[in-house]
């Protein structure tokens, strides 16, 4: 399924392909019949400068955040400046979506393409892994959803997320 979602994808533009093919991915891990919304984010990328944007799927139930992933544009992987700023970038969604959460973990992905480096901010802990030194190396983008270790990576996410979500549910219920 992730192929044939993502294989058109290497020639096209960023925004007119890799979104609507995560929109899809996103609906059918986290169905609106489960209680989930996907809902998709742009964010100016800098606030004062620039015409460039994020794009960020931000996976709520019951109208609290439970995941979230960013997307950058695949060629911007290969420049660490570009990783550094997308560091930065989801380091600020978790200030501001885990507080909302109602989870004890919240799970963020920052992938340029298909290339993906998956962060846990503990809420217990309030840390951000992994943690940074300023270096952010390309090796934390190793997962790919197109191959079985990345796509396997992400459905195990994605489980574990579903899995604390329905025990919360039961919590309450």
């Amino acid at each position: 399924m992730l192929e044939r979602l993502f294989s058109k994808e290497m020639d096209g533009s960023f925004e007119k392909l890799y979104c609507p093919a995560f929109n899809t991915l996103l609906s059918i891990y986290f169905p609106w019949d489960g209680g989930y919304t996907v809902t998709p984010v742009t964010y100016p990328e800098n606030m004062a400068l620039s015409a460039d944007f994020i794009v960020a799927f931000i996976v709520s139930q019951k109208d609290v955040p439970v995941f979230f992933i960013d997307l950058k544009p695949p060629k911007d992987l290969r420049f660490p400046s570009k990783r550094e700023t997308a560091d930065s970038q989801i380091r600020s969604r978790f200030d501001l979506l885990w507080r909302d959460c109602p989870l004890d973990e919240l799970y963020g992905i920052s992938a340029f393409g298909t290339k993906f480096a998956v962060y846990v901010g503990n809420k217990k802990k309030d840390e951000v892994i992994p943690e940074t030194s300023g270096e952010v190396p390309l090796v934390w983008w190793e997962n790919d959803l197109l191959t079985m270790q990345g796509a396997n990576k992400l459905r195990q996410i994605i489980a574990d997320i579903r899995t604390k979500c329905t025990n919360m549910e039961k919590t309450y219920n």
